[in-house]
């Protein structure tokens, strides 16, 4: 039974819980997208009609209560654009996702007051009967002022609570930063000539994992000594590099995670390459050759993870004139091996450089 047939043997639990994890972080992160796009999309647009028929709602009574005060039947003409502002208002409102019944609750009442009123005034301009209109104009009134003192509070709640969520996520994605993180970004800024001065660009990067935000760096460096940055590369263009390599780390981690799990609980597989790491024979340049090249070769994340920790050890233990040649070996094997995907060795010998010297701060 050859190798790949014996991981794809491995209990269905383990890769269950590897896609928990995953279905979990991403469900999160849509939530947290989602709040936002709904308060961009949604709450926000409607707060803003709201206001306008209330802004609108006031001119009007002002408009015809001066001009009933003044006798000016002529100021009549003025409450025209008023009512097509507060109805445009309204016809937007409807548009918005979810809020269509509460454009017409309000349209309703702002119809039965602004007709009643500017009826009732008409009349009294014109001394003409008013009939049931002044009646009708306060109550109506009463009734839309209620409702939009409503709408104003309940759509005010909704923005304060996306922001309270928003500020809890911020204070501990903040918490989290590593504060070498946000020495080795600041200098960087500056050294990019970037503009950040909220700090919210350097925050997010500084979000990841330390050992992720400094390979960034590196990768930003390395390809800007090859030219081949994009010309409009910026901040934004440092946080996609970081989310990536954070990414590949967390898929990494869960392959030695689970190599190291599995070799807990005896599991034949992976004591049967315990068991060949063991054998390894020759001298220390030969046993890291002989490690290094299977890394190469494995066919698995898992089988890549044991050997390249069985290089690593190897490096670890070397004598302090012996580890710089070793590691000149070890990577210029990974380098040359141009039958597996660049990626893929840029990843090895990254992950290799990692064991060797850990960073202890994270």
């Amino acid at each position: 039974m050859n190798f790949r047939t014996k991981i794809w043997m491995l209990p269905i639990s383990a890769a269950a819980v590897f896609v928990v994890g995953v279905a979990v972080s991403f469900a999160v992160g849509e939530r947290t997208s989602g709040i936002l796009q709904h308060l961009h999309e949604v709450d926000n647009p409607h707060m803003a009609h709201v206001q306008t028929v209330d802004r609108s709602v006031e001119q009007l009574r002002l408009t015809l209560q001066t001009a009933a005060a003044e006798g000016e039947a002529d100021k009549l003409k003025e409450t025209d654009a008023m009512v097509a502002t507060a109805k445009k208002a309204l016809a937007d409102m409807d548009k918005l996702p979810e809020k269509s019944a509460i454009a017409k609750t309000l349209g309703d009442a702002f119809e039965a007051y602004q007709s009643s009123a500017i009826g009732a005034t008409r009349a009294l301009l014109t001394q003409q009967p008013p009939g049931d209109q002044l009646g009708k104009m306060q109550s109506s009134l009463q009734s839309l002022d209620k409702l939009l003192n409503e709408h104003k509070a309940s759509a005010k709640a909704a923005i304060d609570e996306i922001q309270r969520r928003r500020d809890r996520a911020e204070a501990t994605r903040h918490a989290r930063t590593h504060p070498a993180a946000i020495a080795l970004l600041d200098a960087f800024f500056k050294r990019q000539g970037w503009d950040d001065p909220a700090g919210h660009l350097r925050d997010a990067i500084a979000g990841y994992p330390l050992a992720a935000v400094i390979t960034a760096i590196a990768t930003w460096d390395a390809r800007a000594m090859d030219e081949r940055l994009p010309g409009t590369a910026d901040a934004r263009y440092l946080l996609g590099i970081a989310r990536n390599v954070s990414d590949e780390r967390e898929a990494r981690a869960f392959a030695d995670a689970l190599w190291k799990r599995r070799l807990a609980a005896k599991d034949a597989i992976l004591v049967d390459l315990q068991r060949q790491r063991d054998a390894l024979a020759g001298d220390d340049t030969q046993r890291l050759r002989a490690a290094v090249q299977r890394a190469i070769d494995a066919e698995s994340a898992i089988e890549r993870a044991v050997w390249r920790d069985a290089a690593g050890d190897l490096l670890r233990c070397a004598g302090p004139n012996q580890r710089q040649p070793l590691w000149i070996t070890a990577t210029s094997l990974i380098a040359t091996a141009y039958r597996i995907p660049k990626k893929r060795r840029s990843e090895l010998i990254a992950d290799l450089a990692e064991h060797v010297i850990p960073l202890t701060a994270e």
